[in-house]
């Protein structure tokens, strides 16, 4: 079965003759089941995240260790880590649905960016991690109500965005030269505003019924792309409140 596939949308408006009926109730069955196997997941993740976030924050010698040259090596190794396993399982089908080194491969890049972000929230103060946190949480749940049961089908947005997101990582790269803080504002707002779109669009994909859906066998994919949008909605977010 593809990753990806047309979507249904015909069945759900009623275009499907009286003995395809039980069909879609079945397939209505099997795709519940495969949202709450996702959303599970992407739960799990973020509960590692914070769990990290607050052990590298609270205890005084993993805070002593992370602002070491040490702790900055091991920052940059887990972001290697976490590109390199991430690649592995959004590029490689066989291997993020083998049960159950998909899910251990998950956990690893899970553990990855989860330290790697640890290592960000260190330098800033708790008050602006808990008001991104926070705002992370309600543009999350509004966009994902929102891109559920909007009729507008964002998946049709996908290519669109994509070379939006070529472009915004290539301007990226100028950041690094660029120290205004005017400047950074309006990068991280379009950071933010890229990947809620996202987010809406990763989540009709999981939800179904769209242009485009992902197949109930892909939950390790769609798991990654919501907690990622996610993740990077909370990044962008602390940079533009940083105090």
């Amino acid at each position: 079965m593809p990753s990806y596939r047309i979507g249904r949308t015909d069945m759900e408006r009623g275009s499907v003759s009286a003995d395809s009926w039980e069909n879609v109730f079945a397939d209505k069955t099997i795709r519940n089941a495969f949202i709450r196997k996702v959303y599970g997941i992407v739960a799990f993740m973020l509960m590692i995240t914070f769990l990290v976030i607050a052990a590298m924050r609270g205890i005084d010698s993993i805070n002593d260790f992370v602002r070491s040259n040490n702790g900055r090596f091991l920052s940059i190794a887990c972001m290697i880590g976490f590109l390199v396993l991430e690649i592995i399982l959004v590029c490689c089908k066989s291997v993020r649905r083998s049960v159950p080194y998909n899910f251990i491969l998950l956990f690893l890049m899970n553990l990855c960016l989860s330290i790697s972000i640890g290592f960000v929230c260190v330098f800033y103060r708790l008050d602006s991690i808990l008001i991104a946190a926070g705002i992370t949480f309600v543009i999350t749940l509004l966009v994902s109500i929102f891109s559920s049961f909007t009729s507008f089908d964002f998946t049709k947005l996908i290519w669109i965005m994509f070379m939006i997101l070529i472009a915004f990582t290539l301007a990226s790269i100028a950041m690094f030269f660029i120290r205004n803080r005017i400047a950074e504002m309006i990068y991280c707002t379009i950071g933010v505003i890229i990947f809620v779109i996202y987010l809406a669009i990763d989540t009709q994909l999981i939800v179904g019924g769209r242009s485009i859906e992902l197949s109930e066998e892909e939950y390790i994919l769609g798991a990654i792309k919501i907690y990622t949008d996610i993740i990077e909605i909370f990044i962008y977010l602390l940079h533009l409140i940083q105090r």
